[in-house]
């Protein structure tokens, strides 16, 4: 027997993921991106904007919270599409307040920014939600490549629009999929990896990729992105393959 808990959650998800479609707009892709950074020190926070203005990334408006109070005012007042998160902040740690802004706006991707030794602290951020870590102060161009990978995936968060249900027999293929995705990327996988792996072609993964990232299933990781599946992914993998027996 499936519990409700499944039952809900095979819900939600195919509501939001069939019949997707990623392909962007004109309109979409000069669309500005809003960019939140949690930082409590003006110099990382202009080091951080001449990295992103210096022809990096076009469109996109860069803001500061100097506090996590100030951040979450934000947050609950802007349309942000991603949040660069500052660990070592004067009210709150960044764990915290990554905690916080995944209970209101889980949407959100959230990139923690760390200090060189802090792979532990980067590691629980992920464990909680956040979709990847950057080192402050790292090499300039490697910024640059990384953040341009972030801002790419915000766009592609914020241009992604979903449709309602349709067949079940498409309802059986989204929950595969979902299934295939999320158990290929356990261990960590590139897109070039995963298309060979679930023998789908590369529009379809994007658009399940997207979904994934944006409510926390799994985590991208690197200038040239690894995939991984997160605790919360694996949990849904375990009730998605539980629905997908009893529809078989």
């Amino acid at each position: 027997m499936v519990s409700t808990e499944c039952v809900d959650i095979f819900k939600y998800a195919l509501l939001f993921i069939v019949g997707g479609n990623l392909r962007p707009t004109l309109r979409d892709i000069m669309s500005v991106i809003k960019v939140l950074y949690v930082e409590d020190d003006p110099s990382s926070f202009h080091f951080l904007k001449i990295i992103l203005y210096e022809g990096l990334c076009e469109n996109v408006e860069l803001l500061l919270a100097r506090s996590g109070e100030e951040a979450m005012d934000i947050v609950r007042r802007e349309d942000i599409h991603l949040i660069l998160l500052d660990y070592f902040l004067p009210d709150v740690s960044g764990l915290e307040l990554l905690e916080k802004i995944k209970i209101e706006r889980c949407n959100i991707p959230v990139v923690l920014v760390t200090g060189y030794g802090d792979e532990k602290v980067a590691t629980e951020a992920m464990r909680k939600g956040a979709m990847d870590y950057m080192v402050k102060w790292g090499n300039i161009e490697e910024m640059k490549k990384v953040l341009k990978t972030y801002i790419d995936a915000a766009r592609c968060f914020k241009n992604a629009k979903y449709d309602t249900l349709m067949t079940l027999g498409k309802k059986r293929d989204t929950v595969s999929i979902i299934c295939s995705l999320l158990r290929n990327a356990i261990g960590g996988i590139r897109k070039t990896k995963l298309i060979y792996k679930t023998n789908l072609n590369s529009k379809i993964i994007e658009k399940y990729l997207a979904y994934c990232l944006k409510k926390g299933y799994i985590n991208m990781r690197g200038v040239e992105p690894i995939y991984v599946t997160t605790e919360k992914g694996i949990h849904l993998l375990k009730k998605l393959e539980e629905i997908n027996q009893l529809l078989a």
